[in-house]
C-alpha cells in the first residue's frame, strides 16, 4: 500500500472513531425507518464512552455533539444520494449492451461522492480535536489503537473459521 493510502486509511479511522460511529449507526436505522432515538442506541452508547474516556469538559461534548448532528444530516443526504448512483451502474452493467462510458460516468460519480464524505469527515474531526487537550489526544491515541487491535483480532477471528469451514465435507453445515 502507498503512503498516501495507509494514510487515507488512518485518517478513516479516526473520523470512524470519532464522528461516524454514531452517524453510520444512526443512517442504517433512519434508513430502515428505525426508532433508536437520535443517534442509534450504540452511537449515543460509543458518544458517552468517549466523553468518559476523554474527560470532555461540557463544551467540549456540545461541540462534538453540534459536530455530529451537523454531519449526520449531510451524510444522510450523501447516502440516499450514492443509493441512486449504486443502482444506476448496477442497471447499466447488467444490460444487454452496457454502454461502458456510462459505467465510467457513474463509478466516477460514486468514487467523486465518496472522496467528499471523507473530505467532510476528516474537516470535522480535525474542528473537534483543536478543542482537544494535549492529555485528551494521547487519550484518543489509545482508543485508535484499541480500536485497531480489535479489528485485527475480529479479522483473525473470522480467518480461523472460514478456515474451519472450509475444511469440513460439503455435505455437513458449518457449526453456528
Amino acid at each position: 500500500m502507498t503512503k498516501k493510502w495507509v494514510g487515507i486509511a488512518a485518517v478513516a479511522a479516526v473520523a470512524v472513531l470519532v464522528l461516524g460511529s454514531g452517524t453510520l449507526a444512526f443512517a442504517r436505522f433512519a434508513g430502515r425507518g428505525g426508532h433508536m432515538g437520535h443517534m442509534g442506541m450504540f452511537g449515543e452508547w460509543r458518544m458517552a464512552r468517549l466523553e468518559t474516556r476523554l474527560k470532555l469538559t461540557p463544551e467540549q461534548s456540545k461541540q462534538m455533539r453540534d459536530l455530529m448532528a451537523a454531519q449526520r444530516e449531510k451524510l444522510m443526504g450523501d447516502f440516499a444520494a450514492g443509493r441512486d448512483d449504486r443502482q444506476a451502474l448496477v442497471r447499466e452493467i447488467f444490460k444487454d449492451s452496457p454502454n461502458q462510458a456510462e459505467i465510467q460516468k457513474r463509478v466516477s460519480a460514486i468514487q467523486e461522492r465518496h472522496n467528499a464524505m471523507l473530505s467532510q469527515l476528516v474537516a470535522a474531526s480535525q474542528d473537534f480535536n483543536k478543542t482537544l487537550t494535549t492529555e485528551q489526544r494521547v487519550e484518543m491515541q489509545k482508543m485508535i489503537d484499541e480500536h485497531v487491535q480489535m479489528g485485527d483480532k475480529m479479522r483473525e477471528h473470522r480467518g480461523h473459521r472460514m478456515m474451519e469451514r472450509q475444511g469440513q465435507p460439503e455435505s455437513q453445515p458449518a457449526p453456528k
